[in-house]
Order: structure tokens, then C-alpha cells, then sequence
């Protein structure tokens, strides 16, 4: 009898538990993580203008340099316009309601009636930090839910989401100074091709028939990572002279320069991802 009285004891208590979790998540109130993502949202929309503004106004001048023992001709930069301060600035707003969403996630998980204090979603730079801190960040959250967050791995190195912790650093940069953002590198190049072009850059070692190679816009693509740009850099080299492909267009991209695990990303397809971050913790708690 007694047995049995302790079998229904703990069934009774793991059955609170379960209620008790269920309960916490109908009536977690995550209407203000889910206005900060929107929010956070609108500023990319907001970042994706203002970058396309910048660089569709030409903020770079070019030279071509034929290097005939090679023939090939090397593009450099002349000059460039630094970045404007709206695109940090934007950067920074999107950066921090998304850290603050993931904040209000966690206070929106504890129970009504228990104590919010020193409550943030736990974000560490390394597995064991996570799991020495993670418990006093995440103190009055049932069980259930802590356990949903840890599958997230929010945390830098061994098996976790390294995002996390970029968002998390970024957030703590954007207080002190601005987001370090620069002109990068060249994404894509595009030039006229034809049979006449190509004739003219190997002039003395090709004669293609005309007709050969239809009239086409050729695009080359850039290499992934992102390098800042400098006035004296060599953008691309292509064979040939310069007068053989007429106007040549670059398309440049902005880029992020801190922290060093961040350095060398896309500005805008990086909060967008870290967007979607967000938004994935936001959907595992509704």
C-alpha cells in the first residue's frame, strides 16, 4: 500500500510538472520578442535601401593598367567613398532587438507569480561556460522549457550554434562604438563578350571566325570571404587590353569587421540569418 501510495505520488508530481510546463507556454506572453523581430526586420528592409543607395551611386573610381609581358590587363582602385554612418548605425538597431527578443523569450517563459530578476537567455563563448552560467540566467523557467533552450547550443565552439554568440558580441560592440562595416571586396564582374571582343584581347594569338561566341554579358564571380577594400588594391586582372571589353562593371558589397570570427561576412545576409535565428526560438515556444 505504501508502494503504491509512492508510485502515485510521483506520478502525480511528474504530471504537475508536465502541466505546469504546458501552462507556462500557453500563457508565456511573447507578443513583445515577437514586435522586436518585426522590428529588427523593418530595420533590414531599412539597411538592404540605404546599402543599395551608397553603392548604385558609384562610390569607387577604377584604373586600367595593360601589363603587355602578360597581357592581361589589372584593374585597380582609384578612390572609394568610406561607408556612411546611417549603415552602421541601422546595423547596431537590428543587432540589439534581436539580442532583446531572445531576452524576452526567457522572461516571457517564467510562471506568473515567480520571480523575473536576472533573467536573459543564456548565450556563453564556450560548452563549459554555458553550463556553469546558463542555470542562474535561466532561474524560475520550468524544466521543459530550459531543456528546449539548451537544444539550441547557444553558445561559441564545440557542437553549439556559433550565431548565438556573434549576436551576443555584436550587441555588446554596438555599445561602446559603432559597427566597424567597410567597402569590400569586388562580388561579381561584368563585361561584354563577343567574337569581336575576344579577337581584340588576343589580338596577335586568336582570330576567331565572326559569329564564334554570341554577343553575352560575361559575369565573373568574386571569391566568398570579404576583403576591406584600399585605395591602390587590384581589384581583377583580365586578359587582354582594356579597350577590348569597353565598360567593365563591378558590383561591391559591404561587409562586417568585427569581431574576428565575424570579419570578412556579408552585412546584410549576416543579420538575416541571425534574424532567422531568432525567429526559430521564438516558433519552438509558440
Amino acid at each position: 500500500m505504501v508502494a503504491d501510495l509512492g508510485r502515485y505520488t510521483q506520478l502525480l508530481e511528474t504530471v504537475s510538472l508536465y502541466l505546469l510546463h504546458v501552462l507556462s507556454w500557453l500563457m508565456a506572453d511573447l507578443s513583445g520578442a515577437r514586435a522586436k523581430l518585426e522590428r529588427a526586420n523593418q530595420h533590414i528592409r531599412d539597411l538592404a535601401a540605404q546599402q543599395g543607395i551608397f553603392l548604385s551611386d558609384n562610390p569607387y573610381t577604377t584604373v586600367p593598367q595593360y601589363q603587355s609581358e602578360r597581357n592581361v590587363t589589372a584593374y585597380f582602385l582609384k578612390s572609394m567613398k568610406p561607408v556612411p554612418p546611417v549603415i552602421p548605425l541601422i546595423a547596431g538597431d537590428i543587432v540589439h532587438n534581436l539580442r532583446t527578443a531572445l531576452d524576452y523569450v526567457a522572461f516571457g517563459l517564467v510562471p506568473a507569480g515567480l520571480p523575473t530578476r536576472d533573467i536573459y537567455f543564456p548565450i556563453c563563448e564556450s560548452p563549459e561556460k554555458y553550463r556553469a552560467g546558463s542555470p542562474g540566467k535561466t532561474k524560475g523557467i520550468p524544466e521543459p522549457s530550459k531543456k528546449r533552450i539548451d537544444n539550441f547550443k547557444p553558445y561559441l565552439g564545440g557542437d553549439g550554434d556559433d550565431r548565438f554568440w556573434l549576436l551576443h558580441r555584436l550587441d555588446i560592440i554596438d555599445k561602446h562604438h559603432l559597427l566597424i562595416t567597410f567597402l569590400a571586396q569586388v562580388k561579381t564582374i561584368d563585361f561584354s563578350l563577343d567574337t569581336e571582343t575576344v579577337n581584340r584581347a588576343f589580338e596577335g594569338f586568336l582570330n576567331l571566325p565572326l559569329g564564334a561566341i554570341p554577343q553575352q554579358t560575361a559575369r565573373m564571380e568574386a571569391p566568398q570571404t570579404l576583403l576591406p577594400l584600399k585605395e591602390g588594391t587590384v581589384m581583377c586582372e583580365i586578359a587582354g587590353k582594356p579597350e577590348a571589353y569597353g565598360d567593365i562593371h563591378f558590383s561591391f558589397d559591404i561587409g562586417i569587421g568585427e569581431p574576428d570570427v565575424f570579419k570578412g561576412k556579408s552585412l546584410v545576409p549576416t543579420l538575416v540569418d541571425l534574424a532567422d535565428v531568432v525567429k526559430n526560438v521564438l516558433l519552438a515556444f509558440e
